[in-house]
């Protein structure tokens, strides 16, 4: 559940009309968060604002997802030129992260609290998705090609049949 305050020192030092309004909430771990919105009427508003939309994603499930999906988005003002070598823009590549929820589209797991590298064809530049480091790096040390991938496979799947020794 989420609700909205202002705290007793901000009231004390800047009165009732200049002190900020938070947002406070208990993350589904048990974790207290908050986030100040502002002060007046506009600070109130975003608060409430604030507190109905995390109230409405703690109810149907998408708390989580859309937290961990903020924390990777990229501000639509990044002007790297890292992104500008793929062609793709800090919005393109907010779409892909959401289309793939936030995960990496190779292994499917979390990258943790780094955001998620993107994949492309070194010879096109075309743009193929998302993936964590491991995945990026691994598939780039295996040439970055399908062969490369198979060759890897087949290894692994003929070195189960014929175990040098056992663990």
């Amino acid at each position: 559940m989420a609700w909205i305050k202002q705290l007793a020192g901000q009231i004390k030092k800047h009165g009732a009309e200049n002190a900020s309004w938070y947002c406070m909430w208990i993350e589904p771990d048990g974790t207290n968060r908050g986030q100040t919105c502002g002060p007046g009427d506009a600070g109130k508003q975003a608060a409430s604002d604030m507190a109905e939309k995390i109230d409405s994603e703690l109810l149907d499930g998408t708390y989580s997802l859309n937290r961990r999906l903020d924390r990777l988005k990229l501000p639509l003002d990044t002007k790297s030129t890292f992104f500008k070598s793929y062609g793709l823009t800090a919005s393109e590549y907010n779409e892909l992260l959401t289309s793939q929820n936030g995960l990496c589209a190779c292994c499917g797991k979390d990258n943790g609290r780094r955001r998620l590298n993107v994949d492309h064809d070194h010879k096109t530049g075309t743009v193929r998705g998302l993936l964590c480091t491991s995945c990026n790096v691994g598939i780039g040390a295996l040439g970055d090609s399908l062969d490369g991938i198979l060759k890897a496979a087949e290894y692994l799947q003929n070195s189960m049949a014929t175990m040098v020794r056992s663990a």
